[in-house]
């Protein structure tokens, strides 16, 4: 009785000890799980930002180091339910098969009643049961696999109509932008045409592109960014055509703020460390920009979710978070309409201000910003109607 109780004890102990063990590890496995579809569903939503950012490969390395941690984490907890579970049974099934060949040899010699045979049977399909528990791990890291390559997928999408990026690989632009007699032929996604457009953005100068709806400012704009292609003529980027430009050393010189900028899952901070680490930086930028002293204001500062700010406010910060990209190129393609009379001096303030350090290309149908602009370019029908040089017209 008591080499019993004591067995039970010791038994209970090593159980007790391997479902600790095991715990730890589906704890871990639960929360990579939970933040590998966290991460998943912010890389789908936030697509074209990360496009647009360059930071589909921090993504992808991102994304695959959460898969690796999943499935280190998922192996240990396996490896534990293994112990338990799978390779005590694979043995006992082993002894099983082997003291069922010998029982057998006893059988055929008329040594052991046929009964006691039947009786075993029931032993070895059990074992093969407990063997099968082996592989019901596996639908589960294919599961995982399956996770990585559909990411992989989203990150590696191509559009069917992409432009090619070249080879030219120039860091050190100064900024200047020349439109050398572009054609544009109005497409099924709704961009207007624009005839002989010709013009030249010099570079730390701000210009300003003036038109009501369908004048052509959209599609200038998008044949900034590269999304259409010229029908005619030739877009020069400091004497380079931007088609030649290879995807990074483009993006690096090149950014845009629109009405409705796209932003990450998260904080304020995550947003903007995606393009400057520096926490300086991002801190003296967002005083720059106005929205330093309503951030510290807010009940956890500069963690607090982005998606909770007014529309304003999310504005300036991707107005900061542009900024923060170092690009010699800063494109502002029209304001919110519903912005304050405040907030319309503090955005044309701090474009001001910026004014000889980069080349600023603002596109709107307001004019309030004319007076801060080197040079204001007014378009209609697609084509330019006059350009306004420092308060005095030419056509």
């Amino acid at each position: 009785g008591l080499i019993v109780v004591v067995s039970d004890i010791l038994l209970y102990l090593i159980l007790n000890f391997f479902q600790k063990r095991r715990s730890i590890y589906e704890k871990k496995v639960r929360n990579d799980h939970d933040y590998q579809f966290e991460k998943f569903s912010e890389i789908i939503d936030s697509r074209e930002t990360l496009t647009d950012l360059g930071l589909e490969k921090r993504a992808k390395k991102e994304y695959n180091s959460i898969i690796k941690n999943y499935n280190h984490n998922f192996y240990k907890r396996t490896w534990w339910d293994s112990i338990i579970d799978n390779y005590f049974a694979v043995i006992y099934t082993f002894v099983i098969l082997i003291a069922t060949i010998i029982l057998v040899v006893f059988v055929a010699g008329d040594s052991l009643p046929l009964e006691t045979y039947f009786v075993i049977v029931a032993y070895i399909t059990s074992g093969i049961e407990k063997t099968k528990d082996i592989f019901t791990v596996i639908p589960y890291i294919r599961t995982t696999g399956i996770c990585v390559e559909r990411v992989n997928t989203v990150l590696n999408f191509v559009e069917r109509d992409e432009i090619a990026y070249g080879t030219n690989n120039l860091k050190d632009v100064l900024g200047s932008i020349n439109f050398n007699n572009v054609n544009y032929k109005r497409d099924e996604d709704g961009n207007p045409s624009i005839r002989n457009f010709d013009v030249m953005f010099k570079e730390n100068e701000t210009h300003l592109i003036l038109g009501l709806r369908n004048c052509g400012k959209r599609t200038v704009f998008n044949l900034l960014r590269r999304t259409i292609k010229a029908t005619s003529g030739t877009i020069y980027f400091d004497g380079v055509n931007i088609l030649d430009y290879n995807k990074n050393s483009y993006r690096d010189n090149f950014c845009y703020v629109t009405t409705k900028p796209a932003f990450f899952k998260g904080s304020i901070m995550k947003n903007l460390q995606a393009v400057e680490k520096n926490k300086s930086y991002i801190y003296q930028t967002c005083k720059e920009v106005g929205v330093y002293d309503y951030i510290e204001k807010l009940p956890n500062k500069f963690n607090s979710d982005i998606s909770s700010l007014p529309y304003e406010k999310s504005y300036l910060i991707a107005l900061a978070r542009a900024i923060l990209t170092g690009a010699e190129v800063m494109v502002i393609y029209e304001f919110p309409q519903n912005l304050s009379e405040f907030e319309r001096n503090t955005i044309k303030h701090i474009l001001d201000r910026m004014h000889g350090t980069r080349t600023i290309i603002i596109f709107s149908a307001q004019e309030y910003c004319a007076s801060i602009a080197d040079k204001v370019i007014s378009m209609q029908s697609g084509e330019i109607k006059s350009i306004q040089f420092n308060n005095k017209e030419s056509e």
